[in-house]
């Protein structure tokens, strides 16, 4: 756990044992019914921070980064780093509308800017890498 996931940690704990022993004070002091929802949250918290807090790290994340921003069902297309209007942008060339779409500066999956629907880009989209 990293020092931010163990103040969070500890705060959900803190709150978790303030609502517990808030509940059980109104269960005693006034009534059971109304007392057992507070308890009842501050135990779930409470077993919540302690099976996060003894659960094992993972080895390696669940997908590879390098595969992450791509699809693999979609087709790769040449883009080239532009200048649009003082923002670096990606051109591709659609050869389904015969002219140039634009996206944002990061290579990866990206949503087809094609406006027909029978393009062959429409439903996965294109993934784009840097000329």
């Amino acid at each position: 756990m990293s020092d931010f996931d163990r103040f969070c940690a500890g705060t959900a704990l803190l709150l978790g044992a303030v609502l517990l022993v808030f509940g059980a004070f109104v269960a005693v002091r006034w009534s059971m019914l109304l007392g057992m929802y507070p308890a009842l949250v501050g135990w779930g918290i409470i077993q919540a921070v302690r099976v996060s807090w003894n659960a094992p790290l993972p080895e390696e994340p669940p997908v590879p980064v390098d595969e992450a921003a791509f699809s693999l069902t979609a087709p790769t297309l040449l883009a080239e780093l532009v200048e649009v209007d003082g923002c670096t942008r990606l051109r591709v060339w659609c050869d389904h509308c015969d002219e140039d779409h634009y996206h944002g500066p990061a290579p990866g999956h990206r949503e087809a800017h094609c406006t027909d629907a029978g393009s062959p880009y429409w439903r996965d989209g294109y993934n784009l890498a840097v000329d």
